[in-house]
């Protein structure tokens, strides 16, 4: 890929999060351009330092005064959308968008739709990979977090929600906390960089941005991303070696699962000395992991900037339970009663039988594998209707 072709390609950060992953790729020397959006003038100083451009949303504002918005979600959203202007001038002439963020807080959950319709506007393609919030958090966060991924879908092309879990989990139990988080930023800007490189690099095969974005468009999901990378100079096997640092990914959760999965992308990324032979090894070595039944879309890229190594990138990608379809009888119960002929029978004998109001089903979505929060064998992320199946007292009268 050309320096020209590589600075089309825009990685943002928004939030504190965000910022994190910006440095992290600031520091290593990414060839891609860099942004980052946030309240918090601390996250954005080093950000700054380094000429990486930002945009420092609500500022003059009373409230905020440099120091972020309190993990407000209002103050967050109307600070974001407040620079609208300054975030279309940071995305003028990309052809791709990465967008980067942690929900839960504020910035970042109040502030991407802001991005997501700027980058509608400007007609350029974004995606969005997006944390959620860790098991242990407060419900409310959580909450928070999943009412943002539903509001964004309809805005937004390709939303990759991605929960914290799966990246701690590969941490040890004895890990400091800041650097748990410098962790999480690095794994999740080499996550940006290789989902950059898939999908903006020069297509021998297959996947592109179009082909994504049909797995992706408009479904919640969880995602789970693998990338490995390995130089010519470390064997004579290197996609091999690649493939087992894919394995090894925070992102994937530590223990790859491929039975827990509904559609997979699969790409491999090469320079001019890729071989047609082991790239079609090496997809095919992927692409087996998986069971049947699993949609899976494959590509090979080429870019210089990868001669003489090659990069495995997989997207793992599990839809949450679709809503299931009413029954006949279901649907009949909501019909109201057509009005008695004129000769009909007299009715005031007739028995009257009240409807059933439907108690909408909760689905834990992403977290129904985590560790639930119980009290006295009871789990309370599940609303008490439900999880004592209380059924309704329909009753009868008759008139």
């Amino acid at each position: 890929m050309t320096a020209d072709r590589a600075d089309k390609v825009l990685i943002l950060g928004i939030g504190g999060a965000g910022c994190r992953v910006i440095s992290a790729l600031a520091t290593e020397g990414c060839e891609y351009a860099l942004g980052a959006v946030d309240t918090d003038q601390e996250s954005l100083d080093p950000l700054f330092a380094r000429n990486v451009p930002c945009v420092s949303a609500g500022s003059g504002w009373s409230w905020r005064e440099g120091s972020g918005c309190g993990g407000d979600v209002i103050r967050g959203e109307q600070a974001v959308a407040k620079e609208r202007h300054a975030i279309a001038k940071l995305m003028e002439g990309k052809s791709l968008l990465v967008i980067v963020g942690g929900l839960g807080g504020g910035v970042a959950t109040g502030g991407v739709r802001t991005l997501a319709s700027v980058a509608r506007t400007l007609k350029i393609p974004a995606v969005f990979m997006l944390t959620t919030p860790f098991s242990f958090e407060s419900f409310a966060k959580r909450k928070t977090a999943e009412e943002c991924i539903e509001d964004l879908l309809p805005l937004a092309d390709i939303v990759m929600r991605m929960p914290n879990d799966l990246l701690f989990s590969m941490l040890p139990s004895e890990t400091p906390f800041e650097d748990a988080f410098t962790k999480s930023g690095m794994e999740l800007a080499h996550t940006a960089v290789g989902i950059a490189g898939m999908l903006s690099s020069e297509n021998a095969l297959g996947s592109d941005y179009a082909g994504f974005m049909a797995a992706l468009k408009g479904k919640k999901c969880s995602c789970g991303i693998g990338v490995g990378s390995a130089d010519s100079s470390e064997g004579l096997d290197r996609c091999g070696i690649a493939v087992e640092r894919m394995l090894l990914s925070p992102f994937l959760g530590g223990a790859f699962k491929p039975e827990n999965t509904d559609a997979a992308v699969i790409t491999v990324s090469g320079g001019p000395d890729l071989e047609l032979g082991e790239a079609k090894r090496t997809l095919e070595l992927v692409a087996g992991m998986f069971p049947e039944g699993t949609e899976i879309l494959t590509g090979v890229t080429g870019s210089d900037p990868f001669r003489d190594r090659v990069q495995v990138t997989v997207v793992r990608i599990k839809y949450d339970q679709p809503v299931q379809p009413k029954t006949r009888e279901e649907r009949d119960r909501h019909v109201p009663a057509a009005a008695p002929a004129e000769n009909a029978p007299d009715s005031s004998s007739t028995r009257l039988e009240q409807g059933v109001f439907e108690l909408q089903s909760f689905d834990k979505g992403s977290f129904s594998a985590v560790t639930p929060t119980l009290h006295k064998g009871e789990d309370l992320d599940i609303p008490t209707y439900q999880r004592r199946e209380i059924s309704i007292n329909k009753g009868a009268v008759t008139r």
